[in-house]
């Protein structure tokens, strides 16, 4: 069985701030204003035009917010924390570490490959963890020496770049 040994992780852009139960606290406040604002005239079009707005609000928030990402890799699709394999704290327990844009890690993790291998990227939230993107380590890889693959997710707007090697 081949061993891949993940070189570096370099954040590109990291996932937006906003968690859902925020997007969605953001959506729930700006429908109940809307409700209650005097739109005169074209009512339909205003509320319309308001709530429209949401996503460039919640954009807004993300900027301003400009939080890193609390990063930590998996070889499962499964976000949970406890599945983390890099990093790890004192006693050898999965933890994260803080990464934002044009940030980079050193893993120096190694992870068996047969055939072929996930290796996911989250971001540890409250209301869950955003999965950052995903990389398949492969076998055939072996002797080739290091790789770069990009792992990206569109919907949380993240972008890494793995290198890795497969021995």
């Amino acid at each position: 069985m081949a061993t891949a040994t993940i070189l570096n992780v370099f954040c590109v852009r990291q996932s937006n701030g906003s968690d859902e139960p925020v997007t969605q606290a953001v959506i729930n406040a700006l429908s109940a204003l809307s409700s209650s604002l005097p739109f005169n005239g074209q009512v339909g079009e205003s509320i319309e035009a308001f709530l429209g707005s949401i996503p460039e609000v919640v954009s807004a928030i993300d900027t301003a917010l400009d939080s890193p990402d609390d990063f930590f890799m998996t070889t499962s699709t499964d976000g949970a924390l406890a599945n983390g394999i890099w990093p790890l704290d004192e006693d050898d327990d999965p933890a994260t570490i803080p990464i934002r844009a044009d940030q980079s890690c050193e893993p120096t993790v190694q992870v068996s490959v047969g055939g072929s291998q996930n290796l996911s990227l989250w971001d540890r939230d409250l209301g869950g963890n955003d999965h950052l993107g995903a990389v398949q380590l492969k076998s055939v890889e072996a002797g080739d020496g290091e790789k770069i693959k990009l792992a990206k997710n569109n919907t949380h707007g993240s972008a890494y770049y793995v290198t890795y090697r497969v021995d």
